[in-house]
């Protein structure tokens, strides 16, 4: 299936420190370099691609977003930012030329909640004001923008206010996923139990028929098709990470599973050293043999409550929530 979407983790640097964060690789600063953005991005209009995502760390961070922006607007391609929304000035400075406006299909602000006392106990102490003053900028320049909160127990009962709120302030959208597994979020109690996802999968449903919003639910939910088929492994979404790896998805990367070799898996490989069509034809492969065990386990009759969620049953598959054995032994993503 020919993608559509190609998203770029173009960097791992980032202004924050959330307690969520499952991007832990920081120690050694890495931003996507620039010929390795144009190659893809050249190589990738023979698919007919004409959706970029900026992704990070803090996609503002990257000494050369604005050049990459422009190299979008020359070739025609729309594009989405997501970012933390604490820097006001970057976002200005970017929107300040129209063919970036033009070309921008939205910018999407991550934020916890709908007050300062909760987003910022998660995401640090005066984001939610800065978070605000980036609102009102958008707002008032006309620019697309949104927001994406990640349920965990200390928002999950703010959902309809924070929606609600979202609404007055005029955003366009709103996007809720779950929060998978992370040391971080274990260590600091923010996990929900399995339970809870379904009924926050039900709340946010409630809310979409209540108010007039689009209000999105990304994937990661309870799925009640076993052979269920996200953006990633359709190939219609496809992930390039800071260091130029064509990857399974924006997710897998970013865990480790203590083995340096099995942690390769998930990369089909670097278009430093290859042509993106090369690497694709991997990244194929790989998810062909990801969609053969599941199919072996449907037929089996061994697909488990928790392999019902796609993200989980990929970590899973590849080993990637071994860590939680030592951090939580009766964590029940690891007990089927």
């Amino acid at each position: 299936m020919s993608f559509t979407r190609l998203s770029f983790d173009v960097t791992n640097v980032c202004n924050l420190n959330c307690a969520h964060c499952l991007r832990l690789d920081r120690e050694e600063v890495s931003h996507l370099p620039m010929e390795i953005f144009e190659k893809a991005l050249n190589q990738s209009q023979r698919y007919g691609t004409k959706v970029v995502i900026f992704t990070g760390g803090e996609p503002f961070l990257h000494p050369q977003l604005t050049d990459m922006v422009d190299m979008l607007v020359k070739a025609g391609v729309k594009y989405y930012i997501v970012t933390n929304g604490i820097r006001t000035d970057k976002v200005a400075k970017l929107m300040e030329n129209e063919g970036r406006r033009k070309h921008l299909m939205s910018i999407s602000i991550s934020l916890e909640g709908s007050t300062e006392e909760i987003n910022d106990r998660i995401r640090g102490k005066g984001v939610y004001r800065k978070v605000m003053a980036t609102t009102a900028y958008l707002k008032s320049r006309g620019i697309p923008f949104g927001y994406k909160l990640s349920v965990n127990k200390f928002n999950v009962n703010d959902l309809e206010k924070f929606t609600l709120d979202a609404v007055k302030l005029g955003v366009d959208y709103v996007e809720f996923s779950h929060i998978h597994p992370t040391p971080g979020l274990i260590e600091h109690g923010l996990m929900l139990p399995r339970a809870r996802w379904n009924e926050v999968t039900g709340e946010i449903l409630r809310l979409s028929k209540i108010v007039k919003l689009n209000i999105v639910h990304c994937a990661g939910a309870y799925s009640p098709w076993s052979f269920y088929q996200c953006a990633s492994m359709q190939m219609t979404d496809i992930h390039i990470d800071c260091r130029g790896n064509l990857c399974v998805c924006c997710i897998l990367p970013y865990y480790t599973s203590g083995d340096e070799e099995k942690d390769k898996l998930v990369l089909a490989g670097n278009l430093a050293e290859m042509d993106l069509w090369d690497a694709h034809k991997r990244l194929v492969a790989i998810i062909a043999r990801l969609n053969q065990s599941k199919i072996r386990k449907i037929a089996e009759g061994t697909f488990s409550e928790s392999d019902h969620y796609p993200c989980i049953y990929c970590l899973k598959y590849f080993d990637k929530l071994n860590w939680i054995k030592e951090l939580d032994p009766g964590n029940e993503w690891i007990k089927d």
